[in-house]
């Protein structure tokens, strides 16, 4: 029974953490996106999981940032299983990192992080080299954009869960 243990807001960076519960720790997602509205939009969003029958409910700890340099900051400190992130990330500056810079230094810093790329865009030959540089997932920006990110944060979720799993198995037949 995961319930909200605490909510905390600072000027970029929120956090809802949810209780573990007797299936273990909480998947940490880290959501990247310059808007301050879609950011907050995005975080209720994935905190509730709508669409998600409460017994499978994952426990999540979600961790926003209004910048790729603040999430590269935070990730000195903790990696994440999941980072959902805007791929126009200098929206309010211009000098900022932008999304394709932050996946490759999500994928040097911890290559079995699930990236989940967000845009506008429609470019095909940008989507293919974000495919190329490690995103796990495209999902445009659209009205249900937001059942997409849940789906595709569950379709994560499940991959991380398969890949402890075949690790235990291997662990199991080498002793």
């Amino acid at each position: 029974q995961a319930t909200a243990a605490a909510i905390m807001q600072t000027s970029f960076t929120s956090r809802i953490i949810m209780e573990e519960n007797a299936r273990g720790r909480a998947y940490t997602i880290f959501v990247v996106e310059d808007s301050d509205i879609y950011r907050m939009v995005l975080e209720r969003f994935l905190s509730k999981m709508t669409n998600v029958d409460l017994t499978n409910k994952p426990d999540c700890e979600i961790i926003s940032f209004a910048s790729a340099e603040e999430c590269l900051k935070k990730m000195e400190k903790k990696l994440p299983d999941i980072v959902v992130m805007d791929y126009f990330l200098n929206g309010n500056n211009g000098g900022a990192m932008g999304g394709l810079e932050l996946l490759k230094e999500i994928k040097k810093r911890s290559p079995k992080t699930e990236v989940l790329v967000l845009s506008r865009q429609n470019d095909v030959l940008i989507t293919a080299e974000l495919f190329n540089q490690g995103a796990s997932a495209f999902i445009p920006k659209e009205p249900q954009g937001q059942n997409r990110v849940q789906n595709a944060v569950l379709e994560s979720i499940k991959k991380i869960e398969k890949q402890k799993k075949d690790s235990r198995n291997r662990m199991i037949v080498i002793i």
